[in-house]
């Protein structure tokens, strides 16, 4: 190498200068070094390495620089924008919407209970009320004159039911009542008129119609109750039916109850309806008595036997708690007071008794059936159940007769020295009364303290 050539600068082996001036040698050396470097890197580089370069790369192509970042930071605030623009109007629709369900239910409590027109109390010629819906509810209270039908479908129905008195000129002329739905519970109330406590105290069926006929007896409020003072003797005939909602209240009736839900459950007080008769008061003739038919010649009222008395209480799955109370004694319409009395006087045993008093409460399913009866029943019991259910029939004066754990029978007689036997179909021994389930607890008690003569 010449000293003319010779310079004080560094040399490197990537300056263009030094690779001019190195010699083949130190070219192929050159050469050399840098495949084994590439190849040593290459072969160091895992995948986990890679990955995480990828991950920086895309992280700061993101971040890297000044443009990528302002996009990234709009894009930010344009979805914060977003979210908090949801959560406002979520907020003014839900307070729009729930001032509106509160205007919507008002107006479906207004259409439901909308029965201000039929309840005037009295003679009416709307004396067949009837009110069907599809989702709406029924509420309200409703007057009984010839008929009140209540039906829904997926609605629940409560009502107030006031009995009003027979049109004049068909006294005789049934009340029924028939309340239905599908899927919502039912609440029933019967208001009737007040009952006299001493009735309730009274101690022979003599002293019941000195009672009854009474007119100091009389509570003085009858006129501004809502309800009639009085109830025309006829019969009252009720059903009830869901299929799978519940039922309870307090149910009246004289001849026919029937209540029954398949998967819900019944909790009712059951409450008999009995008109007291006069001394020399027949019945009218049945007209399905082949041996005394109507317009035979002879007088259409002729002794016979009362209607049929029937109740039959049914679920499937559901529980059943049950108490038929003591039966209600009407007071006798105004007027009839002094008529009532100047005939009054105890009448024949038996006499004019129902020939059929049966009851049937029944779970068809594995619910439970409780049932309670009052102090003055008389009559037979019978208690089945299957699986791992239990009988158990219980009272004062009950004889249960034989058994074992899901089957019993039971009897409780009537007093002979009692005049109640004749008082009312529920006290005179004949009724008879079946509780069964398929695999549940079946329970009948019969309360003590019974009232004799």
């Amino acid at each position: 190498m010449s000293m003319d050539t010779y310079s004080d600068q560094p040399r490197y082996r990537d300056d263009p200068s030094a690779k001019e001036a190195m010699s083949d040698t130190e070219k192929a050396t050159l050469t050399a070094e840098y495949k084994c470097l590439g190849t040593s890197e290459d072969a160091e580089t895992s995948p986990i390495n890679k990955r995480r370069r990828g991950f920086i790369k895309g992280s700061r192509s993101c971040f890297g620089d000044n443009s990528s970042r302002s996009v990234c930071a709009r894009a930010s605030l344009v979805a914060l924008k977003v979210v908090v623009f949801v959560a406002l109007l979520g907020y003014f629709v839900r307070g729009s919407f729930h001032g509106f369900k509160k205007q919507c239910t008002h107006s479906k409590q207004k259409d439901q209970v909308s029965n201000n027109d039929w309840h005037d109390h009295g003679p009416s010629d709307k004396r067949d009320i009837s009110v069907n819906t599809t989702t709406n509810s029924i509420v309200g209270k409703f007057p009984l004159y010839d008929s009140l039908n209540l039906t829904t479908v997926t609605g629940s129905i409560a009502v107030v039911i006031d009995p009003q008195p027979a049109h004049p000129e068909q006294p005789d002329k049934p009340a029924r009542v028939s309340i239905r739905t599908e899927s919502g519970s039912i609440s029933v109330s019967f208001r009737l008129p007040v009952l006299r406590p001493a009735l309730s105290d009274a101690s022979s069926f003599t002293k019941l119609r000195e009672l009854y006929n009474s007119r100091k007896s009389r509570n003085k409020n009858d006129k501004t109750n809502n309800v009639h003072a009085f109830l025309t003797p006829r019969p009252y005939e009720v059903e009830i039916h869901t299929a799978s909602g519940s039922i309870s209240g307090q149910v009246a009736f004289s001849n026919l109850l029937k209540i029954s839900t398949i998967s819900g459950s019944i909790s009712a007080n059951l409450i008999p309806i009995v008109f007291i008769e006069e001394e020399e008061e027949k019945p009218p003739r049945d007209p399905h008595d082949p041996y005394h038919p109507p317009n035979d010649g002879g007088d259409d009222r002729g002794p016979q036997h009362r209607a049929n008395v029937s109740i039959f209480t049914s679920t499937e799955t559901g529980s059943t708690h049950l108490s038929l109370l003591e039966p209600f004694f009407p007071p006798p319409p105004e007027g009839e007071d002094e008529k009532s009395a100047s005939t009054s006087g105890p009448p024949e045993k038996g006499r004019w008794a129902p020939q059929s008093i049966t009851a049937h409460h029944i779970a068809r399913g594995s619910g439970s059936v409780a049932v309670v009866y009052p102090p003055s029943w008389a009559g037979r019991v019978h208690a089945a159940t299957s699986g791992k259910g239990r009988v158990s029939i219980g009272g004062e004066g009950v004889l249960v007769r034989g058994g074992n754990k899901t089957v019993a029978d039971g009897v409780r007689y009537p007093d002979p020295e009692a005049e109640w036997d004749a008082l009312w179909w529920g006290a005179s021994g004949k009724m008879n009364v079946t509780v069964t389930s398929d695999g549940g607890i079946v329970d009948f008690f019969a309360r003590g303290n019974r009232i004799d003569g």
